[in-house]
């Protein structure tokens, strides 16, 4: 599930060509926000130390697809609130989130993701 979500990101910012005139479909502001929100959370989660990567990433690809400033500023507020929903779960649940997807071989794919 968590890499998919990677992936329909990376995908969806490929879909626009970088010379768009008009500003990116709010939908995708309403998609990318929260989704962006949970992999900063999970990098925190899973202590990888991935945020700065993360953010980079996704600060180019806003960009290339065409979101205005006002688009990007939405997404990163859907992101802020996102994360702090994650961090803010019940250490249960958390745990649970952890043996999940804080594995070396997720870790890998993750980054193998933000890198293409």
């Amino acid at each position: 599930m968590r890499h998919a979500v990677i992936a329909v990101g990376i995908a969806l910012c490929s879909l626009f060509p970088a010379t768009a005139k008009a500003d990116a479909p709010n939908s995708i502001v309403a998609l990318l926000g929260p989704s962006v929100g949970y992999l900063l959370g999970q990098s925190d989660l899973c202590q990888w130390g991935l945020t700065q990567t993360i953010e980079d990433t996704y600060k180019v690809s806003f960009k290339a697809i065409g979101m205005s400033a006002a688009q990007q500023d939405a997404a990163w507020e859907h992101a802020k609130a996102r994360r702090a929903g994650l961090n803010g779960m019940a250490a249960e649940a958390q745990a649970r989130m952890k043996a999940d997807t804080c594995t070396p071989s997720f870790r890998a794919r993750f980054e193998q993701d933000l890198k293409n």
